[in-house]
């Protein structure tokens, strides 16, 4: 791979490369993979096309997402139709992922913390995803009782649908069963999405 861009970020130093073969660029920030695309900017994690799908099948017209990286998700959104605002507290991750992963100009950016932002928010959003993360954890607070009550308020429908990609290491790393056991305290139907036996795998 060659590195096409780097900078400073709050949490290690934040990378593009794009791998010689394929041409497909890989987002990095704190040695860690936030996001991967083809030319076309089309993500190339299963994770992010899950995510899609199940916004799509909620029939999601206005959406939501805390945390940027290389903006695939947001990206194939868009191009569905779909409203998409995005919150990040790095300005630079919206810029990288326009330059270099055809992030699209619908996509409204703003600079904020996920949490802070939720509590001065006056818009309502049938879908909410949480993709933010500190290295390869989800900061504490955006794990929280308070963040996920904040979410719930601003989700526009009684089907609106919150979904969070969870990290795990390995089989014993509890952060997804921590999260259901948060979430169960707040909605009815709360199911968690896994495969176990994998190390380093999305949730």
């Amino acid at each position: 791979m060659i590195t096409v861009a780097s900078l400073a970020g709050p949490i290690g130093e934040i990378v593009v490369r794009k791998r010689i073969q394929g041409g497909a660029l890989v987002y990095e920030e704190g040695d860690c993979c936030q996001s991967e695309a083809d030319e076309h900017g089309v993500s190339l994690s299963s994770y992010i096309h899950a995510l899609f799908s199940l916004i799509w099948q909620k029939r999601s017209q206005r959406v939501l997402m805390i945390g940027c990286g290389g903006g695939t998700l947001a990206t194939l959104l868009v191009r569905a139709g779909i409203q998409v605002t995005v919150v990040d507290n790095n300005p630079d991750t919206f810029s990288l992922a326009r330059e270099y992963f055809q992030m699209p100009e619908q996509v409204k950016c703003i600079v904020a913390d996920g949490l802070d932002y939720l509590k001065v928010c006056d818009e309502f959003y049938d879908a909410i995803v949480l993709d933010a993360y500190n290295g390869s954890r989800i900061p504490g607070h955006l794990r929280s009782l308070r963040f996920l009550k904040l979410v719930r308020r601003r989700l526009d429908r009684a089907d609106g649908i919150f979904l969070a990609n969870v990290y795990l290491h390995h089989d014993l790393d509890l952060t997804a069963d921590r999260m259901i056991q948060t979430a169960n305290t707040i909605w009815h139907e709360v199911a968690l999405l896994d495969t176990r036996f994998y190390s380093c795998r999305n949730s």
